[in-house]
C-alpha cells in the first residue's frame, strides 16, 4: 500500500475515491468496500464501477462515529 501523502484534512481531495480512503485509513481495499456498503456511510455510487466519498461528509461521519464510540 502506498504511504499516505495527506498531512491534514485540508489536503484531502474534495471528492475522494476508494483508493484515497484506503490511503487515509490505512486499510485494505476489501475493508474500504465493506465500509462504503454500510448504512449511514457517505458514499455515492456514480456508476457501476465508481464510488466516491465527499470529503466533508466523510469527516462528519468520522467525527460522529468517534463520538458514538466514546459515549459507550
Amino acid at each position: 500500500m502506498a504511504k499516505c501523502v495527506y498531512k491534514n484534512t485540508d489536503d484531502l481531495p474534495v471528492i475522494m475515491s476508494v483508493k484515497d480512503l484506503q490511503n487515509v485509513l490505512g486499510i485494505h481495499s476489501n475493508n474500504v468496500y465493506e465500509l462504503v456498503k454500510k448504512p449511514g456511510f457517505p458514499s455515492i455510487r456514480v456508476s457501476e464501477r465508481r464510488i466516491v466519498i465527499p470529503r466533508d461528509r466523510f469527516l462528519q461521519w468520522l467525527d460522529n462515529s468517534a463520538d458514538a464510540k466514546l459515549a459507550q
